[in-house]
């Protein structure tokens, strides 16, 4: 189980406001959270970041049978934490390139995990072809494996060279494994 950090109280009144008792509160707290952690069954939290191995599989542009070129270079960050079966998936994928004319870009969930059903989440930043949009990641029950992700307008990804860029942090609430 996960261990909390823990502070030591340090009085800044006086050597004589009782800095021991307040500490001894304090730390009487901590172990009382401590001990919601500890009740907690084994698969509630993964405390630790999982970064998958490099896959140029994993990424697709619209309908799935095309690839989108994500080179290696161009992943800054992939990586997740899951907790409680949301998996937050992470990613920062920069200066990739795109085709274009494609309603989407689909990143496959990893390691063999997927959606239990409708997911939406705002894209932190989105540029395509260059230009700042706005943008949303979706996850459904009718393509559980991928993440996918669209303009908000609904518009068309417009075509580039090392100038299409996608970060964010998704939640995907997870089928049972």
């Amino acid at each position: 189980m996960p261990e909390i950090n823990r502070l030591v109280w340090t009085d800044t009144v006086g050597a004589e406001a009782g800095s021991m008792l307040n500490n001894a509160e304090l730390q009487a707290f901590y172990d009382t959270i401590q001990s919601v952690f500890d009740e907690l069954p084994p698969d509630y939290y993964q405390s630790e970041l999982v970064t998958p191995a490099y896959d140029a599989n994993r990424f697709k542009q619209g309908s799935g049978a095309t690839a989108w070129p994500v080179d290696e270079a161009d992943v800054d960050y992939f990586n997740y934490v899951i907790a409680k079966g949301v998996m937050w998936l992470n990613f920062s994928l920069r200066e990739t390139s795109a085709s274009g004319g494609f309603d989407l870009f689909r990143v496959q969930i990893p390691d063999g995990y997927e959606s239990v059903g409708r997911m939406f989440s705002p894209i932190a930043i989105a540029r395509d072809n260059g230009s700042t949009v706005r943008a949303m990641a979706s996850c459904s029950s009718f393509d559980p494996t991928f993440v996918w992700i669209q303009k908000i307008d609904i518009s068309l990804w417009a075509a580039s060279t090392n100038n299409t860029d996608i970060i964010g942090c998704v939640p995907i609430i997870l089928a049972p494994k």
